[in-house]
């Protein structure tokens, strides 16, 4: 079976949905039974092949639903405790964000079962003193309180499936944080002081507008983007360039790919060399679900390509969506809450139409190069604007629907800003990858002039974007399910008409063979 993958990561997916509409699902030693008892039926009646799949993907569905209730945890006693907890002892467990006004980070306490959302207020010199690391054990005086619920967003029901229950506030001068020592992993915290170096190195060398944004675009930091800037992005379509993801990686990955494959390395040689490099990204950026994603899935890819290479497994088994499949399971596995979280359905819906558009059987490549071809001298720049246009299609396809139900907002001119924005993205993405590793100070001027010109006419190409009428249509959170239903129908006859042509080019080819002709 070629997508087993896929099947056992939607089966398992489907058990964690089941978990919170099923009443009996809080029974886990029935569950528990139950999956023991379907398998010893699997195992006896393993003749009969279809009994044996469909009871194996009935297993996988229970050890869903029983992993997303051994997870589930319920936060009302912690919260009629919340605003009583004015000082707590613990260890910072998250890269802190960083802006002029505030810190934030996530906070877990001694002797409390839940973690808190820290948001340390005070002026940018201070605050630059004082800095906070990953790791760090600190004493906390603050205003601790319930997260709020908006009409339009659970906040509170967010911050719970991340395991926070409460968030503290701390102003300068009349609150306190004291520093006690260091705990948790040394390495993590290593990556974030790297992170912290690079962060204050950009500080130096650009202006502020252009510093915030390539806080957001290089290290995946939002939190000192300037709120225009902000809002010329959503107004676009385009904040999915301020969250480091699979999309900012593979730019990386591309280049040194390339620059490996024009050394003549081998795969079995290459694949090392680039996997090192996405855990140092990881490691210095931060382990989210976004580069987690995409590191999964490389390194599915990775380990399966050597192994072609060696000879010890066809080629043809390496399928990239068995690996986003395999990436998806991990992460559901450690984190089944991840599942209704939007950033997750984004990140995993845009990365499968991708591949699903990008599979041969499509034809894209055939069919870019066929148009680029009819262009004379301007071949490969045609080929280049075609395939971002159907990759940008293909993304927005599978994101549209989740972008719609969960934030009320239908983007038209999208394919457009991605088609403009992107480019641009990858240049400061490579001129700020050689600004960040630079040691040499003679060329540190020149390349941060130039990722300082290369934002900027980024942040003016997104200004003049976001003025565009209509660039942002507010329409209600059902059509996201209508929505859905369209983009899967459309990827059905999509792949139907392939199917089709591909069936008459081989009774072409038969015919033609028969009658003594060419094709």
């Amino acid at each position: 079976m070629n997508y087993v993958l896929v099947i056992i990561t939607v089966v398992f997916a489907s058990g964690i949905g089941l978990g919170m509409v099923l009443e009996c699902a809080r029974n886990l030693p029935f569950l528990y039974w139950l999956a023991v008892g379907m398998t010893v039926c699997c195992i006896i009646l393993a003749r009969w092949k279809g009994f044996l799949v469909v009871g194996s993907l009935i297993v996988v569905g229970i050890l869903g639903l029983m992993r997303f209730r051994a997870t589930e945890r319920s936060f009302e006693g912690l919260y009629e405790r919340a605003s009583h907890l004015n000082e707590v002892v613990g260890t910072v467990v998250s890269y802190p964000n960083i802006s002029e006004q505030y810190i934030s980070f996530t906070f877990d306490p001694d002797n409390i079962p839940a973690k808190i959302r820290v948001t340390w207020f005070g002026e940018a010199k201070h605050l630059a003193e004082q800095s906070v690391y990953y790791g760090d054990r600190l004493r906390l005086i603050g205003r601790t309180s319930v997260p709020d619920q908006f009409a339009d967003f659970d906040y509170r029901g967010y911050l719970a499936r991340q395991g926070i229950f409460a968030v503290m506030t701390i102003s300068e001068g009349r609150d306190k944080v004291t520093k006690l020592g260091v705990g948790r992993s040394y390495l993590l915290r290593l990556g974030d002081l790297v992170r912290h170096r690079l962060l204050a190195r950009l500080d130096q060398s650009l202006s502020p507008a252009e510093s915030s944004l390539a806080h957001g675009l290089l290290l995946g930091d939002r939190t000192a983007l300037l709120p225009q800037i902000e809002e010329s992005f959503r107004q676009t379509g385009l904040m999915h360039l301020l969250a480091v993801s699979g999309l900012h990686l593979g730019i990386f990955l591309a280049g040194l790919w390339f620059a490996l494959r024009t050394l003549r390395l081998r795969p079995a040689v290459s694949y090392p060399i680039v996997g090192l490099a996405v855990a140092v990204i990881v490691w210095v950026i931060g382990p989210r679900v976004s580069l987690l994603r995409a590191g999964i899935l490389f390194g599915f890819l990775a380990i399966g390509s050597v192994l072609a290479d060696f000879g010890i497994i066809l080629r043809r088994w390496v399928n990239p969506l068995q690996g986003l499949a395999a990436a998806a399971l991990i992460i559901l596995g450690f984190r089944p809450n991840s599942l209704w979280d939007a950033g997750f359905q984004l990140s995993f819906s845009a990365t499968a139409s991708i591949i699903l558009v990008c599979n041969p059987r499509f034809g894209l490549r055939d069919w870019t190069h066929r148009v680029a071809e009819r262009v004379p001298f301007f071949s490969k720049p045609v080929s280049y604007v075609l395939t971002l246009l159907a990759v940008s299609i293909a993304a927005q396809a599978g994101t549209a629907p989740f972008l719609v139900y969960h934030f009320g907002t239908l983007y038209p001119f999208v394919l457009l800003s991605n088609l403009v924005a992107i480019p641009l993205a990858t240049c400061v993405l490579w001129i700020g990858l050689s600004f960040s590793i630079l040691l040499l100070p003679q060329l540190l001027l020149p390349i941060s002039r130039m990722l300082q010109f290369t934002l900027g006419l980024l942040i003016a190409v997104v200004d003049v974007l976001s003025r565009i009428p209509l660039s942002a249509l507010v329409v209600p959170a059902w059509m996201g399910v209508w929505l859905g239903g369209l983009v899967v129908f459309l990827f059905e006859v999509a792949i139907y008409s392939c199917n089709e042509l591909s069936s008459t080019r081989y009774s072409m080819s038969i015919v033609s063979s028969l009658l003594g002709f060419e094709t």
